[in-house]
């Protein structure tokens, strides 16, 4: 009654309690109450236990095209437990189960114009091991993404991710890659390690420098960037982190 909201112009708006103050209820409703009910409204609580690869697929084809996609981009790759240690593997009847580790990687064509988007998760709660696998690729990207501008060279963004990945103790599973999107899914110029290509304003890139470790998962938060004079735009709205 106090808050306001018969005033808001936003659709979906809901009250908390504010922190550190003294609400009417022992429990209150907080703000992470209501992140929870806004994912499980919107179908996102769905990488359960017992699910198979293949609904996940069906549910990711599903949003892909409602909202709007003409094509798929490519294969989608959806994998769980050890076989997440493959990345690029088809959806199975495989069924998730308690601690594996969830793979997606899927995009989209829209208006000519192709997307490429990757994220994983763990069915519970992540163990130490996925938990520092998973933070230590999101922190890589982080640096790549932090470093480069128009004018870098891309070499030299491969070396801040191999240096970051041997301080982990990642150097084995790391796979430092990405690529130029836009009226193909796989363009120029591709991010390899010694590649002597500079970046140029404007530029569509999928960034996906990756850790991938057969038995345990793959980690890879793979967004598409513009690449601007002072840095780079995320043109991604997806959460990074699923757990």
């Amino acid at each position: 009654m106090h808050s306001g909201i018969q005033d808001c112009w936003i659709e979906d708006v809901r009250c908390a309690a504010a922190p550190r103050t003294v609400t009417g209820g022992a429990s209150p409703a907080t703000v992470l109450d209501h992140l929870a009910d806004f994912l499980r409204e919107r179908g996102c609580e769905r990488t359960a236990i017992g699910v198979t690869e293949f609904e996940l697929a069906a549910e990711a084809n599903y949003a892909m095209f409602k909202a709007g996609a003409e094509h798929p981009a490519f294969a989608l790759s959806v994998c769980a437990g050890p076989r997440a240690g493959f990345k690029h593997m088809a959806p199975t009847a495989n069924r998730v189960r308690p601690g594996d580790m969830v793979y997606v990687d899927l995009g989209g064509r829209y208006m000519g114009y192709y997307s490429d988007i990757s994220r994983q998760r763990v069915c519970g709660e992540p163990t130490l091991e996925q938990r520092q696998f998973m933070e230590t690729q999101i922190a890589t990207v982080e640096s790549v993404t932090g470093a480069a501008r128009a004018g870098v060279v891309i070499a030299d963004l491969a070396e801040i991710g191999l240096r970051m990945a041997r301080e982990a103790g990642c150097e084995r599973d790391f796979y430092f890659r990405g690529h130029g999107v836009g009226c193909a899914v796989q363009d120029l110029p591709a991010f390899a390690p010694g590649n002597p290509a500079a970046l140029v304003e404007n530029m569509v890139i999928a960034i996906e420098p990756m850790l991938v470790r057969q038995g345990l998962g793959t980690a890879c938060w793979d967004d598409m960037w513009r690449v601007t004079a002072s840095g780079m735009e995320r043109l991604n709205r997806c959460p990074i982190r699923w757990w």
